[in-house]
């Protein structure tokens, strides 16, 4: 995911442009398939390392019934 790969290299700009867009209505642009949970995982740690605890609070309440 372009977020998690921009966070990572410190392009944040770029990586919190992205996380406005997948996060725009709850996270719901982002498909309810297969890979939907790995996908926020992966979004879950580029929240992190962009220190967004806004998107911190949704992730968790996206993932929280995933693992509960």
């Amino acid at each position: 995911m372009r977020c998690w790969f921009a966070a990572q290299a410190r392009e944040l700009d770029y990586a919190n442009a992205d996380l406005d867009w997948l996060a725009d209505n709850h996270f719901t642009r982002l498909p309810r398939d297969a890979n939907w949970l790995p996908a926020l995982f992966e979004l879950t740690e580029a929240v992190c390392l962009l220190a967004d605890r806004a998107r911190a609070a949704e992730m968790h309440e996206l993932i929280l019934p995933t693992i509960a």
